[in-house]
């Protein structure tokens, strides 16, 4: 009853010890379970190749000079996409957040092109832009962009109207309210929404090099599909979920040093 008491009680931290013990704990265990399988040829090999040749692929495509390479630029699009939808989102979420007759304006555009199948665009994106940088950065853009616009708006409109009428007794003009209350409150949720997004970022390029490209991590997995070397396309999903859990850890972490006054940085 007292491990009950002390450990399965709703959002309240435990030890960060045993946090990362049962993390640790969980990653080892599904190695074992993998180790297993391909040990016991519970599954051929053809389709589940043992961990020590997805390790070695590494060491072929490093000879053939296409790993670092991919990573590379399936890394510098993800992230430069990103970045140019981050530029161009948050103003126009905050407006909308903020103001309606901005949301009046944005609204119905955004709203009608989020649910347009970003992947099902490609084909014109590739007509339009070439199967370049360019359309992977576009193809990216366009999937953060409308997302991030509308999650904005969302934690800008759900800022706390106390707050505002707060300030307003303080004195503090409704310009100045936008600059120092609801930009301020509204900042935490913001960086967890760009959290979210990235992950759907790494989706959005990887789509984009499996149809058209010479490099990424997108296109080692197309051409070893072809080619049956599923150890190269476990390699590369290993690759890509270790660079999405890096990229986590570095918002969580700038997410508590900036906002350690939220719950989420207490944790």
């Amino acid at each position: 009853m007292h491990f009950r008491q002390k450990y399965f009680v709703i959002r309240e931290p435990i030890p960060t010890k045993i946090y990362f013990s049962l993390s640790l704990g969980t990653i080892a265990l599904i190695i074992a379970i993998y180790i297993l399988i391909t040990k016991k040829r519970l599954i051929s090999p053809l389709f589940l190749p043992p961990l020590s040749q997805v390790i070695g692929s590494i060491v072929e495509m490093h000879s053939e000079k296409i790993f670092f390479p991919s990573i590379y630029a399936s890394v510098w699009r993800v992230y430069f996409g990103l970045l140019l939808a981050v530029i161009v989102a948050l103003p126009l979420g905050i407006l909308m957040g903020s103001y309606k007759f901005a949301e009046g304006i944005i609204s119905p555009i955004v709203a009608f092109v989020r649910y347009l199948p970003t992947l099902g665009l490609i084909p014109l994106f590739i007509i339009w832009f070439g199967i370049g940088d360019v359309e992977k950065l576009v193809i990216i853009f366009f999937g953060a962009f409308f997302q991030l616009v509308t999650l904005t708006s969302d934690d800008v409109a759900n800022v706390r109207r106390e707050l505002l009428e707060i300030s307003y007794t303080l004195g503090i003009t409704p310009k100045k309210a936008f600059r120092k209350v609801i930009i301020p409150a509204a900042l935490p949720s913001i960086v967890d929404d760009i959290r979210m997004i990235a992950g759907w970022a790494w989706t959005y390029v990887v789509v984009s090099e499996l149809v058209a490209a010479n490099k990424g991590l997108g296109y080692i997995i197309i051409q070893s599909m072809r080619a049956m070397k599923t150890e190269r396309i476990v390699m590369c999903i290993l690759i890509i979920g270790g660079l999405g859990l890096l990229t986590d850890r570095v918002f969580a972490l700038v997410h508590k040093q900036l906002f350690p006054w939220t719950e989420k940085a207490g944790k």
